[in-house]
């Protein structure tokens, strides 16, 4: 069994200080030190070519980020920290003019306060609950809650006063009343178990600089498997698709006017091609072991082929 002095030894800022201001930024170990340096350590030597197992380590971390709250990988997204998790919440929800979101300006983050006052310009009202013990309770709440509410939002734990709020109690309280649970997890997360299901929480986020011992610029989005299809996606990328690599998907929807217009069609029929060398350069060309001559065989003998075969073929098929 390890000794406090053996946990002490990983935090070289123990060597001269007592640090207590983990609710702010935890100061960083070695583990996690040595774990950024090997990632960068081998981004250096190696490049592109080490990103052949990226995404295997990313779902490997989510799977483990979802255990940690109680949810499935496929519920966890990656954030840069709480403030963007709760934005990307808050502008995703199909808000209607007149709609309410709860909150506790009085002792909730600032975070959890700007991104729901932000939506006035869909013309949602925040309806300000008084703080009760320096937190957020059911009869707080329901003092507060109109027909038109739709969402509360609170914080787990107060980062001002350090209440606990009763999170079982106000899920039960949303479920009961419709009503869509967000939840600032920042400063419950590592220091006590939590559960997601079990709350009945909707949205969660936090990010690992605190109590989780992380490093600033890395957290978690839980979104209730019941809310992903409802959620409107804020910030649209490459990997905001099942199939990231199939083009075909994102041209779908215009493929009437793929088969009646050759410039468009043309500049589709580029865009698979791209798709497909992106796709041989990440899976098997980086394998293999005389890349060059590959390249040669490649460039000169497949993609020219390719080319003049097309160029025989009749435009419009």
């Amino acid at each position: 069994m390890k000794k406090l002095s053996d946990y002490r030894s990983l935090f070289p800022i123990c060597e001269d200080s007592i640090y207590l201001n983990h609710a702010g930024v935890a100061p960083t170990s070695l583990p996690v030190c040595d774990a950024v340096h090997k990632w960068m350590l081998e981004l250096a030597r190696r490049g592109i070519h080490m990103g052949a197992n990226w995404e295997e380590q990313a779902d490997e971390v989510r799977a483990s980020a979802g255990r940690l709250v109680g949810a499935g990988a496929h519920e966890i997204s990656f954030i840069r920290n709480t403030s963007h998790g709760l934005g990307l919440v808050a502008e995703g929800i199909d808000w209607q003019s007149g709609d309410e979101v709860i909150c506790c300006p009085e002792v909730e983050y600032q975070s959890n306060v700007y991104v729901w006052q932000h939506l006035s310009h869909y013309g949602v009202r925040v309806a300000e609950v008084e703080a009760q013990e320096g937190g957020v309770t059911v009869e707080a709440v329901e003092r507060v809650r109109t027909d038109k509410t739709r969402l509360l939002a609170v914080s787990a734990v107060q980062f001002a006063t350090g209440h606990k709020t009763d999170l079982k109690a106000l899920g039960d309280y949303c479920k009961k009343h419709d009503l869509l649970f967000c939840v600032d997890g920042i400063q419950w997360l590592g220091s006590a178990p939590l559960d997601v299901k079990e709350y009945g929480i909707h949205f969660l986020a936090a990010d690992s600089h605190k109590w989780m011992l992380g490093v600033v610029g890395i957290g978690l989005l839980y979104i209730d498997e019941s809310m992903l299809t409802r959620l409107r996606p804020v910030l649209v990328g490459w990997k905001s698709t099942t199939a990231p690599l199939n083009s075909r998907m994102a041209c779908a929807t215009r493929r009437g006017i793929l088969h009646s217009c050759v410039p468009i069609r043309l500049r589709y029929l580029s865009c698979l091609a791209l798709q497909r060398r992106r796709w041989m350069k990440m899976r098997i060309y980086m394998w293999l072991p005389m890349p060059s001559i590959f390249r040669f065989v490649y460039m000169y003998f497949l993609k020219l082929g390719l080319a003049l075969s097309r160029r025989q073929q009749p435009l419009g098929h």
